[in-house]
């Protein structure tokens, strides 16, 4: 059999596109995803589209009332992409229909939406009704503002009518007891009514009479015209169609506001030919050949002129309004124009050369009626139809007007500039800008565009003129405006061709659902544009399901509905679409770190807690940012509680403070180093749990960010919930986690701590070398880089830096001893000895502090630090009193954070730590010798009471000498070591390099116990040579060994210093002279016989072998043999002769004869002789000796300071050294003597007595003035006294002069209690240096305990200054007198005449040939020429 049954009908296949969103976690809201629809059949008015999301999904959200009601959470129609046209050179012809693509066609520009006359803005058509009232419409800056007259004032005298009421009931009323009703109420007039819409005041008068002359007709046919008020700018350079300008050249700034201004205008019509103006009386035409056939005759001109001719094309006719504004107003001629009117009223006021005063005031200062015009150019269309101006106002300029008169007046520099380049037949470009003098305010050649401003230079004028038009302008504004909108509509068309409005949810609450219902006015016009080639797109907002849909739930569905004409709903095409797969998010994601980690190898233990969205039973967390995440070692360091957990988990979850229990570490990292990062947890949870627990072992990375962890639950390796990256500030958006970060850690971070000895290297050289101690002050440097830019919260205002010190530190709370330096800029550093640079510094202000914390706030303008300099922490801090007070291994923490961070106690963004510096403990001791010669071989006891702490016994101790000492190879005092058995083994020496010096120390080696407390303290005799001179750090150290390494250090400063024997070479130093030279020595420890003496001159002088004579000595004392040969004498090996012409420069040279040896052999007696005045010694202790001695002074001063010494050594019968003095300066040496016959004469040389003394030289040679060097001219003559007497002078006639001819130009002479044993002569500079110089003055001598001095020699200097003689040129020692001696030689008879008494005169030293020259105008002394005045 067989039968026909009807089939179904299958629907088209429609195309339906997602877009993958970012957003796909559960109950997340996305963000207008984009959506495509494309149909195979056509959309046609009446039809409707579903679209279906998978289950869970919502896209609208209900909104609150009584009725089901519900809003799509987001829904616009985008621009459909059309295809691009075909190329030109395909013919369509050639193409398929079907194939060829389909756009919309090409559209007219949108007309304009405001007719001309409203200046191109919006026009606001003003009524009187109650909500305009209050409006003020900007019509200068927005457009035109239109009335329509006539207003009706029914509704707004009610609604003030009401406002009143209002009023009467409101408190205002009532507080002022007027007792006021509805009867006291005054009706506005029209003009006032009219000033509520806005009108300006000089508008309303005319606005009235409008009013009134509309309403007189009462009937239907009354007329009806329009106001117009709009802004309008006569420009200065405003031209008409000819070019003729239409301004004036008067300056309507000068217009006063109050102005009365009217306006009336023309119609111009103007004829042109290929648009050049046509001028009908000018003779000549040629000027209009532009372009064109012009062989006809003229006839056809004329022709063309009327507008008949065959080149008709050619002309045209332009219509414009010329528009004139005209002012009345009074005004003087003084305020229009001064100058000119200064030059009239003195033409018109002066006669017969002269000037009426009263004729010039009232010339200048009468107001006069003006009136003055402005014309400008308009197209008919930019007034409205049939308008006439009826009120005008001016206007002030805008704004912008300023910005164009910066831009004239700079321009009219520059054309000032251009001006003078050209006269200077210079090239106008900006290097020559600078041989302009007469302009300096220009800073920049380039004068640039013209600011964009319409009336704003400052010639133009801006008008507010109200306009009376008959016409319908209401009727003209809806033409354009609906013009306007119909093109704008089909142009949105052509854009997006289906715009149905989008209705989500339907009436049984399914929000996943959104439907379209097409009608005409939301489909384009052109069905072509909605057929199956079109592709539309849109763009919807919506929330994720919070948990995933199963797989065959999981599309998108979407349905194209046509109802038939027996009522059923055909689909007639349709798509389904797989969509995203949802995850699964834990909600409430806590992550916090529980302890603070400093160091890489440190463990950080961190808190976790979430709520679980689905059941689980595995959770896995992965470490994912910062990189270095290690959970190899973790393991679960919280105890699971049973205590019951409050419901309502969202709301009340952190009620709970307990955590969750059977949870196991399963595998804490893998083996491998890429799965370090992951630790896996067995757990039972249920759906919606909150989930509690702490992870302890991990290392977390040592770079800085935020942490970022992702956390996954399975239940029999299928997904359940996950929180993937989680999680950064603010994320997820509608649940957002709490996170902790990892600080950013320091790089490179140096610490330094610096004591006042490292502070100040070149001062103490060797103590800068010593390690830090405890109980110490000092500063603390740390310098660093930034891993990353440090910028604060935004809502931090300022940054903070802090400091932590380890335990036991006082950190130091003063802002004065703090710092923040950065490397953007070096200074010069006042900090610390030597010329070095260090950052600059940032202002800080201490915020907060205790003894071992500072937080500082830095300069609230500094923002951010960038990681591109390096940066400096500086603070004071006194290190820990006892080594007890330390924790083991702890650490300084740098921390740099924001003040809104610190408030809220969150992690800093970068952190540092750096290991405490080591310190050592300090050594007391001290250092003590009874005697210490220069170059000698002594004792020293060295007492020790504390090495260290007391937990501290150190197997060694190391004493360093300073500089120059040198401790013998075994360097205990003879028998020293046995004393010290059991707590020494031995002593050796040893040299150490501090900081390049080099130190002989003795090391001590402590027996088997170390040194104990109960020894101490304990007095150690060592023994060392000294050197020449005290050290200029005359420091001792101690420095303790224990097996660990250094424990302990001191210094002692106040160590016995180098005592050298008193002695003193006097001599005057005459350049290539053989001078005597006075030795003076004190001898402390006595020279025995067979001893010697050893004197050493600098290298280049000669001394002469022998004691030329004996000025002072002990009795029994003989005179020495002296020699130039013996071994201990250092010679001139390796080095050249004085006077070798052939020397090497490089070597000094040296005179064989520089160092003589004095020798004490024992007497020889006779047989019989009598040697009973023969000493024990040949110099006994305390002896004091004065010897002359000849030497031979080189041509030039030694140099450098250190060659130009003498050295004195007394030595016993093996010439090993018994003491000395090695640093004896010499004087200076000079070239060319002027002056001798040096003599002091004395009387009564008794013991404490006032005595006279006179001092006698001759200046044997005169020494010009003029040939003085002005820096070295010879000024004052000092004489200065033995040490113990002193000069009694007290007044000016005490000093008497010896001689009256001849007498050197003495002026004046002073003295002074304060150096008693100086007086001073001073010279007359304008006479010559010649003459003798001879005066006594009173002197009073030493006790007879206190006796003469060793060195009892009187010094006369030469010198430029006074008192202290710092420009000394010349120095000469005189013998003096000893107690009971009397003068060798009288006085001349001048001198006792001029002194009352008699005595003798004493030369200065009997030597055959003596004469002591001054030389004062050697070369080396004279000024430049030679011949320069004083």
């Amino acid at each position: 059999d067989q039968i026909w049954v009807e089939g179904y009908k299958i629907s088209g296949l429609a195309a339906l596109t997602l877009t993958i969103p970012e957003e796909r976690d559960g109950g997340t809201y996305a963000d207008w995803q984009t959506f495509t629809l494309n149909f195979p059949d056509i959309l046609m008015p009446g039809d409707t589209i579903e679209l279906k999301a998978p289950p869970g999904f919502e896209l609208a959200y209900l909104v609150p009332g009584v009725q089901l009601t519900f809003e799509c959470y987001g829904f616009m129609w985008s621009e459909t992409q059309w295809p691009d046209p075909l190329p030109p050179e395909v013919d369509p012809a050639t193409i398929p229909e079907q194939l060829l693509p389909i756009h919309p066609p090409e559209r007219p520009p949108l007309p304009e939406p405001v007719p001309p006359w409203s200046g191109g803005a919006a026009v606001m058509e003003i009524t009187a009704s109650p909500s305009n009232l209050e409006a003020a419409p900007q019509w200068a800056a927005d457009g035109a503002w239109v009335l329509r007259m006539p207003l009706n004032f029914t509704d707004a005298l009610n609604y003030h009518f009401q406002l009143f009421l209002e009023w009467l009931g409101s408190n205002d009323s009532n507080g002022t007891s007027m007792n006021l009703s509805n009867f006291n109420y005054t009706a506005p007039s029209a003009i006032e009514l009219m000033q509520t819409l806005g009108l300006p005041e000089w508008s309303v008068n005319q606005a009235a009479v409008a009013q009134l002359e509309t309403q007189e007709t009462e009937t239907q046919n009354a007329t009806v015209e329009y106001l117009v008020l709009r802004s309008h700018c006569f420009a200065n350079d405003a031209q008409d169609a000819s070019g003729e300008l239409l301004a004036g050249d008067f300056n309507w700034s000068k217009v006063p506001e109050t102005a009365d201004i009217s306006i009336n205008y023309t119609l111009q019509r103007s004829r042109f030919f290929n648009g050049v103006y046509f001028d009908p009386n000018a003779t000549n035409l040629s000027n209009l050949s532009i372009f064109g056939n012009f062989s006809d005759n003229m006839s056809n001109m004329s022709l063309n002129f009327s507008g008949n001719g065959s080149n008709d094309s050619l002309w045209e006719w332009r219509e414009e309004l010329i528009v004139c504004a005209t002012a009345f107003f009074y005004a003087s001629r003084f305020d229009l124009n001064q100058t000119a009117a200064e030059d009239f009223c003195y033409l018109q006021c002066t006669a017969n050369g002269t000037t009426t005063t009263s004729c010039m005031v009232d010339c200048l200062f009468s107001p006069l009626e003006r009136n003055e015009t402005r014309c400008t150019s308009m197209k008919v269309a930019e007034t409205p139809e049939n308008a006439r101006g009826i009120a005008a106002q001016k206007l002030p300029q805008p704004e912008c007007a300023t910005e164009v008169a910066a831009y004239m007046q700079r321009k009219k520099e520059l054309d000032a500039v251009i001006e003078e380049l050209v006269a200077l037949n210079l090239t106008v470009n900006s290097s020559n800008i600078s041989n302009i003098t007469n302009i300096t305010n220009i800073t920049n050649f380039t004068l640039g565009p013209e600011p964009d401003c319409t009336c704003g230079r400052p010639s133009d004028l801006r008008l507010a003129v109200m306009w009376r038009s008959p016409a319908n302008l209401t009727e003209q504004v809806e033409r354009y405006r609906a013009e306007f909108l119909a093109a704008a509509r089909l142009l949105d068309l052509d854009a997006r061709p289906l715009q149905a409005p989008a209705k989500c949810g339907t009436a049984d609450g399914d929000v996943s659902e959104m439907t379209f219902h097409l009608t005409e006015d939301t489909m384009h016009p052109d069905a072509r544009l909605v057929n199956s080639s079109t592709t539309f797109r849109f763009k919807m907002r919506y929330v994720n399901p919070r948990r995933p849909p199963l797989d065959h739930q999981n599309y998108w569905v979407m349905q194209h509905r046509r109802v038939q004409e027996d009522g059923t709903d055909l689909v007639l095409s349709s798509d389904a679409v797989r969509s995203w797969q949802v995850v699964s998010k834990l909600r409430y994601v806590v992550i916090y770190r529980l302890n603070e980690v400093l160091r890489p190898t440190d463990f950080a233990e961190i808190h976790f807690e979430f709520v679980t969205v689905n059941p689980a039973e595995m959770l896995s967390i992965v470490g994912n940012s910062p990189v270095g995440w290690n959970f190899r070692n973790a393991y679960l360091s919280s105890q699971g509680t049973n205590d019951p957990k409050p419901p309502n988990v969202g709301g009340r979850r952190l009620l709970w403070q307990g955590f969750t229990d059977n949870i196991i570490v399963v595998q804490a990292g893998a083996t491998t180093i890429h799965e370090a990062d992951t630790v896996h947890l067995s757990m039972s949870l249920d759906k919606v749990e909150y989930v509690r627990f702490r992870l302890g072992g991990i290392m977390i990375p040592w770079t800085g960010g935020q942490a970022l962890f992702s956390l996954y639950t399975t239940i029999k390796g299928y997904p359940q919930d996950e929180m993937a990256f989680c999680c950064q500030e603010g994320e997820p958006k509608h649940n957002p986690a709490e996170v902790f970060k990892v600080p950013y850690r320091m790089v490179q971070l140096r610490g330094l701590m610096q004591n006042k000895w490292h502070r100040q290297a070149f001062t103490y050289p060797i103590a800068s070398t010593m390690e830090t101690r405890l109980d110490e002050a000092g500063k603390v440097y740390f310098t660093f880089l930034l891993e990353t830019d440090h910028v604060i919260h935004r809502n931090a205002r300022e940054i903070i830096v802090i400091v932590r010190a380890p335990e036991g530190y006082i950190v130091t709370q003063a802002v004065g001893t703090m710092d923040f330096r950065d490397s953007s800029e070096m200074i010069p550093d006042r900090t610390v000895e030597g010329a070095g640079e260090r950052m600059r510094s940032i202002p800080i202000f201490l915020k907060e502090s205790n003894s071992r914390r500072l937080v500082w706030k830095l300069d609230p303008s500094l923002k951010s630090l960038s990681n591109k300099y390096e940066y400096q922490i500086v603070c004071e801090a006194v290190t820990p009193q006892l080594h007890s007070v330390r924790a083991k291994d702890d650490l300084w923490v740098l921390e740099l954070t924001d003040d809104y961070k610190l408030s809220i106690d969150e992690v800093s963004l970068h952190k540092g730590s750096y290991n405490d510096f080591t310190l050592l403990s300090k050594v007391n001791f001290s250092v003590t010798a009874q005697r210490s010669p220069p170059e000698v071989l002594i004792s020293m006891e060295v007492i020790i009471y504390e090495l260290g702490e007391e937990t501290e016994y150190p197997n060694r101790v190391d004493v360093y000498a300073p500089s120059g000492y040198k401790f013998l190879l075994n360097c205990f005092y003879p028998g020293e070591q046995e004393r010290l058995k059991g707590r020494f083994v031995s002593c050796r020496e040893r040299w150490t390099l501090f900081n390049g010096n080099y130190l002989s120390g003795a090391v001590l080696m402590a027996a088997d116990n170390g040194i104990q407390k109960q020894y101490l303290p304990m007095l150690v005799k060592l023994v060392a040579t000294t050197p020449a001179i005290t050290p200029a750090r005359n420091d001792f150290f101690i420095r303790t060994q224990m097996r660990t390494g250094p424990a302990a250090w001191g210094m002692n400063s106040e160590a016995f210093p180098i005592s050298p024997m008193q002695v003193s070479a006097a001599y005057p130093g005459v350049a290539g002279v053989e001078v005597p030279m006075f030795l003076a020595l004190q001898v402390r420890y006595e020279i025995p016989w067979n001893g010697f003496i050893h004197v050493s001159a600098p290298r280049t002088y000669a001394i002469v072998c022998g004691i030329t004579k004996v000025l002072s000595a002990p009795e029994g004392v003989i005179i020495p043999d002296c020699t130039h040969d013996d071994p201990i004498l250092n010679g001139c090996y390796g080095l050249p002769m004085v006077g070798d012409p052939e020397a090497n420069p490089l070597l000094p040279l040296c005179h064989p004869d520089h160092e003589i040896l004095l020798s004490f052999p024992v007497p020889v007696f006779e047989e019989g002789q009598d040697n009973s005045s023969l000493l024990d010694v040949a110099m006994p202790e305390k002896s004091n000796i004065l010897w002359s001695i000849n030497i031979q002074v080189p041509k030039y001063t030694p140099n450098p300071l250190s060659s130009n010494v003498f050295r004195v050594r007394t030595l016993d019968q093996n010439k090993i050294p018994i003491d000395g003095n090695l640093w004896l300066p010499g004087a200076d040496v000079t070239t060319v003597p002027v002056a001798g016959d040096f003599e002091i004469w004395w009387n009564n040389a008794v013991p404490s007595s006032l005595m006279k003394v006179a001092i006698h030289f001759t200046f044997n040679v005169t020494t010009p003035r003029a040939e003085e060097n002005p820096n070295m001219r010879l000024r004052v003559i000092e004489i200065k006294a033995p040490q113990g007497l002193s000069m009694k002078v007290r007044r000016p006639r005490d000093v008497q002069r010896l001689k009256r001819d001849g007498a050197v130009a003495v002026r004046e002479w002073n003295w002074t209690d304060t150096m008693p044993r100086q007086l001073w002569f001073g010279l007359d500079i304008d006479e010559e240096v010649t003459g003798s110089f001879h005066f006594a003055f009173p002197v009073l001598t030493p006790s007879a305990s206190v006796g003469m001095p060793y060195d009892n020699l009187w010094e006369v200097k030469f010198c430029s200054d006074a008192p202290y003689c710092s420009t000394q040129l010349l120095k000469v020692p005189i013998p003096g007198f000893f107690f009971g001696e009397d003068p060798e030689k009288e006085l001349s008879e001048e001198a006792q005449a001029m002194l009352t008494g008699s005595g003798a005169i004493r030369r200065a030293a009997p030597i055959p040939f003596w004469q002591i020259i001054l030389w004062l105008s050697a070369a080396s002394l004279l000024s430049p020429s030679g011949l320069a005045p004083d």
